[in-house]
């Protein structure tokens, strides 16, 4: 409130001039004391003579970490990106010493308490009957060398319906990485054309889907090399993706979806396979418009079956944008605290 320097005798408040502006207060850390009244009963000795009440539970035993300040590192390195070292250096400036070796140490006790829910994640995910799959390299910090990294890759299993995903380390991109986790599924996985990915090919308990953006991709980079031949190609993916977005924006269910398919869609996608056919034998089968027919043509099985269910998704974009967030924050120190602790 400010009032101004002179107020003339018999002045009337009449109201206020209102400016707000936009502040900002450092997060409120503070220390939460759990008191335990002490009793002694009289005329008592020895052990039991004293009583107080039990600790309750807390997120590390014996450890002067709470729940919020612990979800708060988790959050800020994961959703925000930022490394241990400078959440110790923000820390710092606000005059509370944390190491980050601290931090480092209370990360590490939070893994260990998820490990209950990432196995329930897990097992909620196995049960779905359509899951994505995919994977991302990633740098990973190695002790044999201090400073060298080797390559590691983050795969992500993802149910598109429930909105669930799940992400595993495995130190290469072998099949057995997919295979371990997958051990035991039985219905419909999409993937990309990695051939890691073969084993299920002709399996008869899984049912594979293709990811059609892998295929609009390789359209996308023969522009250069037959620019008239990519845009006839690229026009026809695109009225199927107009699709796609007309059912996504009217949040149609999965039944209407599946009908606006047959009735827009697979029209285009018999278009495109007469286009795909009539080109293989006019471009040369090495250049990059001749990689994109043959690839095409090679998961054509596989495209059509997305138009079979309106749950499914014409490609691998969902999961995709969840590995892209892990890639954003990604730096060589945080890969390797992440992955020492799983």
């Amino acid at each position: 409130m400010i009032e101004p320097d002179l107020i003339p005798d018999g002045a009337v408040k009449i109201g206020e001039s209102v400016t707000e502006l936009l502040e900002y207060k450092p997060a409120d850390v503070y220390v939460r004391a759990i008191i335990r009244p002490k009793y002694v009963v009289p005329g008592t000795e020895g052990e039991g003579c004293v009583t107080v009440a039990p600790m309750p539970s807390l997120p590390i035993v014996k450890g002067n970490a709470g729940a919020g300040i612990l979800s708060h590192i988790c959050a800020s390195k994961f959703i925000d990106h930022l490394p241990f070292y400078r959440q110790a250096e923000i820390f710092k400036r606000q005059k509370i010493p944390v190491a980050e070796s601290t931090l480092k140490g209370w990360y590490a006790a939070v893994c260990r308490l998820l490990e209950p829910l990432h196995d329930t994640l897990v097992h909620e995910i196995m049960k779905r009957d359509y899951l994505q799959v995919d994977e991302s390299p990633i740098p990973v910090l190695t002790s044999d060398k201090p400073g060298a990294t080797h390559k590691g890759y983050m795969w992500v299993f993802h149910a598109p319906v429930e909105g669930m995903a799940c992400f595993r380390y495995g130190k290469s991109r072998s099949e057995d990485v997919a295979a371990g986790f997958l051990d035991g599924y039985r219905s419909t996985l999409q993937t990309d054309a990695y051939a890691g990915y073969y084993q299920y090919k002709d399996a008869e308990h899984i049912t594979l889907l293709p990811c059609m953006a892998h295929s609009r991709r390789k359209f996308e980079h023969a522009k250069e090399n037959s620019p008239s031949r990519s845009r006839q190609a690229l026009d026809l993916f695109a009225k199927l993706y107009r699709v796609e977005k007309r059912a996504r924006e009217e949040k149609m269910p999965f039944e209407e979806r599946h009908r606006l398919r047959e009735q827009q869609s697979i029209p285009v996608m018999e278009e495109l396979k007469r286009w795909l056919e009539d080109q293989r034998g006019q471009v040369l089968p090495k250049s990059p418009i001749g990689i994109a027919v043959a690839y095409t043509l090679k998961i054509w099985d596989r495209l059509e079956r997305t138009m079979t269910d309106g749950k499914f998704e014409i490609d691998n974009n969902e999961i995709e944008n969840k590995i892209r967030k892990l890639a954003l924050g990604q730096s060589q120190a945080a890969s390797a605290i992440y992955i020492n602790c799983l």
